[in-house]
């Protein structure tokens, strides 16, 4: 009998042991609050790290409790070892943020932000020491009372000894009101300046009539002006300042500083000459392949006008939604790899891949487009030339060469330049596509990123106003100069001709 009771002990010891080795939850000691740790609907956190553990709970009630299982899960800290794929918290996420340090001290010097996951869950590596969180989410004026647990593995309930309590404040202490005397300056200075273009006109035009039109114009290309060139405006000034989410209407002028980060950056001429390689070869097939099949649907074919209106829907239908479509097709599990035989290949995650995929779909949007418009203007060219040079047994290139590429110069030239300015600042494809992806160093351009798509990362998700400004003001001038060198060259080839 004892024999069996002695047996009967041993199992129950090792049911009640083999989970406490499989799972572990631990209370573990919590800083107290100061009352510059308090805000609005939100407390601040700090507590010393565990090693050896998977993620911490916060736990959190209005009434004292002594089990987690009386209290609210508020919130998960999740721990890793590999940190290398995550994206850091930023100034933007300042209300809602983590901190973490490595060197066993709480001082803000030695503090940085947390990773985060997919869903914006904090992430801390394994080797932090001490973390600092922000609880938002709360009501205002109310006494709290929180508890953190070292989890790892599955969670259990466990006793609380020292839960803690802090209050919120009542409401929130809102920044100063933003000087506008700036912005009420420019928009006056356009007002001036407009007015008195517009008097000058009138003033010196003979014909009543006519005056009346500048009378009757006046309002609208007003408001067109004070619509463009303020934002214009505003973006040179906020280039020469440090503008940032967190000092937004408190900024300093900083001179040439953002410009000369700007080309210091090892990341600049990557991201343009992937910037200039995507517009290129866009703009390239689109008005290849547009030409071409202008040219095809031009001649006597049956059934042309179904196949124009075929190649137009890729043109017609909502980009947002052919790109989403196509992005589905391309995931590991999607159409693409189905047809091809292909298991999982994640064709986003190489820069080669993602890069030729965003190139693709694009030219697959805008061809029709170009189409299109060489449609309508070899539809001008009179037929007799054409007539005329197969008489006088002219080939078919040479009928392209000498009659249709001529004549269609005044319409490929400017709709070259402008599906340059277009696709140069298309944004819409690649960050729908790949949101710039994938990484290729921390806080840098992605390996699908060109200008536009950075400087929205910068500006945004980063919260810095100046640096993007700074870039934003960069990109107008390549522009600008590629527009004007474009003209002169249009203009000799004119000439020559």
């Amino acid at each position: 009998m004892n024999r069996v009771n002695s047996i009967l002990v041993f199992f129950l010891l090792l049911i009640i042991l083999i989970p406490s080795s499989i799972s572990e939850s631990t209370e573990i000691e919590t800083s107290e609050f100061n009352a510059g740790n308090s805000g609005y609907k939100s407390l601040q956190i700090r507590f010393s790290a565990v090693q050896g553990i998977e993620k911490y709970n916060v736990y959190f009630s209005k009434e004292k409790f002594n089990s987690s299982s009386a209290a609210t899960l508020h919130s998960r800290i999740m721990v890793v070892k590999d940190i290398s794929t995550l994206d850091k918290f930023s100034s933007e996420d300042s209300i809602a943020a983590c901190w973490f340090s490595t060197d066993g001290s709480f001082q803000s010097s030695s503090l940085q932000y947390s990773y985060k996951d997919d869903w914006g869950v904090p992430v801390v590596p394994s080797n932090s020491t001490n973390i600092v969180y922000n609880l938002v989410g709360l009501q205002t004026n109310v006494t709290y009372w929180f508890t953190v647990v070292a989890v790892n593995g599955e969670e259990e309930d466990i006793d609380v000894n020292n839960a803690f309590s802090a209050s919120t404040e009542v409401q929130d202490v809102l920044p100063p009101s933003l000087d506008k005397t700036p912005i009420y300056l420019s928009i006056f200075l356009i007002i001036i300046s407009v007015t008195g273009t517009f008097y000058y006109l009138s003033y010196n035009e003979k014909d009543s009539d006519n005056k009346l039109g500048y009378l009757y114009s006046y309002p609208a290309f007003l408001l067109l002006c004070i619509l463009t060139f303020y934002p214009i405006f505003s973006g040179f000034y906020l280039s020469f300042t440090d503008s940032t989410s967190s000092k937004l209407g408190d900024e300093e002028l900083v001179g040439f500083d953002n410009y000369i980060q700007v080309f210091s950056e090892s990341s600049f001429i990557r991201v343009t000459l992937t910037t200039l390689l995507w517009t290129i070869t866009n703009v390239s097939a689109h008005v290849f392949i547009g030409l071409c099949l202008a040219m095809i649907l031009n001649g006597d074919i049956y059934g042309k006008r179904v196949y124009r209106t075929v190649i137009l829907l890729p043109w017609a239908i909502p980009s947002f939604i052919s790109v989403l479509v196509w992005r589905g097709m391309f995931q590991p599990s999607g159409l693409i790899n189905q047809m091809l035989g292909i298991d999982s290949f994640d064709y986003f995650s190489s820069t080669s891949t993602a890069l030729t995929i965003v190139i693709l779909v694009n030219i697959w949007l805008g061809f029709p487009f170009m189409m299109m418009v060489f449609s309508g203007a070899l539809q001008t060219i009179p037929k007799d030339l054409y007539e005329a040079a197969e008489i006088d047994g002219v080939s078919n290139f040479n009928q392209f060469k000498n009659i249709t590429l001529p004549l269609l110069k005044p319409t490929l030239i400017p709709v070259s330049l402008l599906g340059f300015i277009w696709t140069f600042n298309m944004f819409n494809v690649i960050y729908l596509m790949t949101s710039g992806g994938p990484v290729v160093e921390i806080g840098g351009p992605g390996g699908s990123d060109i200008l536009i798509t950075y400087v929205y990362d910068l500006a945004f998700p980063g919260g810095y106003y100046g640096l993007a400004a700074a870039w934003s003001v960069i990109i107008f001038f390549m522009l600008l100069v590629f527009s004007f060198y474009y003209a002169q060259v249009s203009k000799s080839m004119e000439a020559s001709t």
